[in-house]
């Protein structure tokens, strides 16, 4: 990937950025669109290495989804988030393991590895 191409990506980000910060819309939601207006454009020959994706990108949309968070407290409910995050994990995975037991006709032992596998619903960034 060349650094004009880089460029580029980080061009259209920023202006994502400003058009959703002026819609008063998620980020989320303005990299959506833009990808689906880039997708109706046709095809564009452009390879994205996942490190890339990793290490430039989504560090950014992290660092702004915790500054917009409420009451600006990243760990005031760290207790209890980690209290009900594991319990509930635990019974998914066990939920799911006992319906693959019983539905699909697998031993305990891969019932309950593939039960950990899907993740529980969760709201997204």
């Amino acid at each position: 990937m060349s650094a004009s191409q880089i460029g580029l990506i980080l061009l259209i980000a920023c202006v994502v950025a400003m058009i959703s910060l002026r819609l008063q819309l998620p980020y989320s939601v303005g990299l959506v669109a833009a990808g689906t207006g880039l997708a109706l454009l046709g095809p564009i020959n452009l390879a994205l290495n996942p490190d890339l994706i990793f290490t430039l990108l989504l560090p950014p949309l992290i660092s702004l989804k915790l500054r917009r968070s409420r009451n600006g407290g990243r760990f005031a409910n760290l207790l209890l988030s980690l209290t009900l995050a594991f319990p509930g994990v635990l019974l998914t995975g066990a939920i799911v393991a006992t319906g693959v037991h019983l539905i699909v006709g697998w031993n305990w032992l891969g019932a309950s590895l593939f039960g950990p596998r899907l993740p529980p619903p969760t709201r997204f960034l």
